[in-house]
């Protein structure tokens, strides 16, 4: 069989046919920011005469895969997490570097603000994602984990008491809850990649190891069968704790009343998550002392978001709002930028946002 250069069927290759003319096999995962090297498995050999090395990563070994770089290298894809300490060994054995690729759920190790793209931008080296497999991108036919799945037929399938207390998390408006209903596409939505569905529970992407320990804190909640970190476990025994004391709550109009005849309100905000009440109090306590004097004195973008998220805005009614309402409140900003705020406003008052 005739093959190009690089190791590929001519008409498939996407160095010898421009990219506009080939016609992809399935659409990839964050195709705007994906480069198709072909619509064929890769060969290695093909990619290596035509100077695309692959490196693969692993901290404390010195790979062979690094051994080969020297100056005539000036493409790169990484098979593995971009880590520092891999672009510093990169960069200091191929001063005619040009382009770093590398898997779309790997991007944030080298995005804007981090030292990696920092020393590569000084070095004038174009970043890029994609994969040297697209065969191996991601769609929505496909089962993207060995546990995705499985978890969602769980929690697809619950019955009786199972079913019952995830819609009692959920209910409460429990943030877990919410994330594990979206994140496991329980109402039919499309999947999201992890960076997406960072964004819209306002994460950072590079906080998804805490959202993930959150979802598996409900799955270990509904079924302690489930193998959990223990970080998991002890959220879940707080999830418990929370949901016993708020039970009562649900049901009882009057209850919810005295609650609020106590924290000095006429009503509790509208849309209040029962899962955040202790919070609510504990903010409600540092209004009395002073507290959110003080900080809307010291920090006053911290003391407004607090503000307008748990209704307290003296210009506007009394009703809990979601970060991206704050953020349009506040001219626009992220929910992240949002989140940050709460959070460090929260940590001023000696308030724990959980």
């Amino acid at each position: 069989m005739e093959r190009c250069p690089h190791g590929l069927k001519p008409a498939f290759c996407s160095f010898c046919t421009p990219s506009q003319s080939l016609k992809p096999s399935r659409t990839p995962h964050r195709s705007t920011e994906t480069t198709e090297f072909g619509q064929e498995a890769v060969d290695t050999n093909g990619l290596l005469a035509a100077g695309i090395h692959i490196v693969r990563p692993h901290k404390g070994r010195d790979d062979a895969s690094f051994n080969t770089l020297d100056e005539t290298v000036t493409f790169i894809h990484f098979d593995g997490q971009p880590n520092l300490w891999a672009v510093e060994k990169i960069l200091a054995r191929t001063p005619n570097l040009k382009t770093v690729q590398v898997i779309p759920s790997a991007r944030r190790f080298i995005d804007p603000g981090t030292t990696a793209h920092r020393l590569l931008q000084e070095r004038g080296v174009t970043v890029q994602t994609g994969h040297v497999r697209p065969d191996l991108v991601w769609e929505p036919d496909r089962i993207i984990s060995k546990t995705y799945e499985p978890q969602r037929q769980f929690l697809l399938r619950l019955e009786d008491e199972q079913k019952a207390l995830f819609e009692e998390l959920l209910a409460m408006k429990f943030e877990a809850a919410l994330m594990a209903a979206r994140y496991y596409c329980l109402a039919g939505e499309d999947y999201l990649p992890q960076r997406a569905f960072c964004a819209i529970f306002g994460f950072s992407p590079r906080t998804n190891h805490s959202v993930s320990a959150w979802i598996n804190a409900v799955l270990y909640y509904l079924d302690p069968g489930f193998p959990v970190s223990s970080r998991s476990k002890q959220r879940a025994a707080e999830m418990k704790r929370k949901v016993e004391r708020l039970r009562p709550l649900m049901q009882d109009a009057e209850r919810r009343q005295q609650l609020a005849a106590d924290l000095g309100l006429a009503a509790l905000p509208a849309d209040l998550p029962l899962a955040r009440l202790d919070v609510f109090r504990e903010f409600m306590a540092a209004k009395r002392t002073g507290g959110l004097d003080r900080l809307a004195s010291e920090a006053s973008n911290d003391w407004r978001a607090l503000t307008l998220r748990f209704g307290l805005a003296p210009e506007l009614p009394s009703t809990y709002r979601t970060l991206e309402e704050v953020g349009g409140l506040m001219g626009g900003i992220t929910r992240e930028r949002v989140r940050q705020l709460e959070e460090r406003g929260l940590a001023a008052l000696g308030i724990s946002a959980d």
